[in-house]
């Protein structure tokens, strides 16, 4: 049977993984150092849970025995990217050497600059704006150095904003509230620009599809997912539910005053200039590896419907 070392089960790229992987038919390990009760009710009692550290490499490396994947879902928060991304993810990268596995790798958008490449596909050539977007770049470019000096191989999967209901802190469950049986949306810019999102079932899914693929040792394909602004969420919400929807400006403000007490804030505003210029991803590559089933995406308003975000 496929074996899987799934890291990060708990939040949300591995949380899908982990559920993809077991419809896929393998049998998942998940490695978590916050409780079994961290998993979400979908997956225990159906992956193999051992208590462990990401951050210890004797503890992924054996919870990595066996398998031919290892799905690289953890994250630290935005204040301690500088600090931890890579001695974070070096562990796994080393353990993925030793053993020649696939790293399932979640990449974003941090790498560009929508300035200056506002549609990138596999071939659009780095140029982060902001430090998250050099640290992204210095992770992806480590993965693909270990890939090149050793038999490990690596996927990375590149999406806009998450949405999903086992997502835990994303751009849309900020920006969506319920206020006395009608919906209010925050908007991050006032010039109401498209904004790129990916629901993660599907990411899982088309990440999954691609392991049975024929790749190179190094691949990364962009899974387009959907792009729209505020106003555009706002009519589909309307026309689905028939609830009125108000739209207010995002307080930035406020959110720079409070970044003062609370430094994972900053992060938030330095990502602002993704609010303020479109950006979109081609799946062409996707849709040659996988052909029809990479153009199966669920629909946005049931996205939003079974992330419970409406």
């Amino acid at each position: 049977m496929k074996k899987a070392l799934v890291l990060g089960a708990s939040g949300g790229f591995g949380h899908y993984m982990a559920e993809a992987l077991l419809e896929a038919g393998w049998y998942v390990v998940t490695l978590c150092r916050s409780g079994k009760a961290s998993l979400a009710p979908e997956l225990q009692g159906k992956v193999e849970y051992i208590g462990g550290d990401a951050q210890d490499k004797a503890a992924v490396s054996k919870a990595a025995l066996g398998c031919s994947i290892l799905v690289y879902g953890v994250n630290p928060p935005y204040h301690k990217w500088r600090k931890e991304s890579l001695s974070l993810l070096s562990v796994s990268v080393d353990v993925c050497r030793e053993q020649s596995l696939k790293m399932v790798f979640p990449g974003n958008v941090y790498n560009f600059d929508p300035t200056k490449t506002p549609h990138i596909d596999e071939n659009t050539t780095v140029n982060p704006r902001t430090e998250k977007g050099r640290i992204r770049v210095e992770m992806e470019s480590h993965i693909r150095e270990a890939v090149n000096a050793s038999n490990m191989t690596a996927l990375i999967i590149r999406c806009g904003d998450y949405i999903g209901k086992r997502a835990p802190s994303t751009w849309l469950s900020e920006l969506l509230s319920k206020r006395g049986g009608n919906i209010q949306i925050q908007n991050p810019d006032k010039k109401d620009t498209k904004h790129s999102f990916a629901y993660l079932p599907d990411v899982a899914s088309s990440a999954v599809a691609l392991l049975d693929a024929e790749l190179a040792d190094f691949e990364t394909f962009h899974f387009a997912g959907y792009e729209f602004s505020m106003s555009e969420l706002a009519i589909e919400i309307e026309n689905k539910t028939g609830k009125r929807v108000t739209i207010k400006n995002f307080p930035w403000l406020a959110i720079r005053l409070l970044s003062l007490l609370m430094p994972k804030l900053k992060g938030v505003i330095e990502m602002r200039y993704l609010w303020q210029q479109p950006m979109s991803l081609s799946s062409k590559k996707l849709e040659r590896y996988l052909g029809a089933n990479a153009k199966k995406q669920t629909p946005i308003f049931d996205a939003l419907t079974e992330s419970e975000l409406i």
